[in-house]
């Protein structure tokens, strides 16, 4: 006999039957840009559904084409124990979009795509002006303006 939903009745008495639930999952994402700049770098953080047993957890970040975006060294960061995040910095080689995956051991993969483009200005972090001041802003954009 089926009782209400994710129940069976055994004899009157009703049993539950658990739901297969997956590995914790590992989220990706570039930090304070849209996306990266040919020969420019940006950095991508991974977060873990969880935080880090005792221990720590390596995660690992590769790129799916390296004649698109690769990733400095180092390209395994480990997680300390319970802390959730890891920082990669990527380095844009040509233009168009690319995969990349981050793997840990009892994690599900996390996957990015990211778009490499000539299109891109750079400008400083930070800049203070005081009050009532001016000051010049330095930019710098990737190819020659038209």
């Amino acid at each position: 006999m089926t009782g209400p939903a994710g129940y069976t009745l055994d004899g009157g008495l009703p049993t539950v039957t658990p739901t297969p639930v997956g590995p914790p999952a590992i989220t990706l994402a570039l930090v304070n840009t849209p996306l990266v700049g040919v020969n420019g770098t940006a950095t991508v953080r991974a977060t873990l559904a969880q935080p880090a047993p005792v221990g720590g957890v390596s995660v690992t970040l590769v790129s799916g084409d390296i004649n698109r975006a690769t990733v400095n060294a180092p390209s395994t960061v480990n997680v300390a124990a319970g802390a959730s995040t890891a920082d990669f910095v990527v380095t844009g080689v040509s233009t168009g979009n690319v995969t990349l995956t981050a793997t840990a051991s009892g994690y599900a993969d996390g996957t990015l795509i990211v778009n490499v483009s000539t299109n891109t200005i750079s400008v400083p972090l930070t800049l203070n002006v005081p009050f009532t001041r001016t000051a010049s802003l330095p930019i710098t954009l990737t190819q020659p303006a038209p």
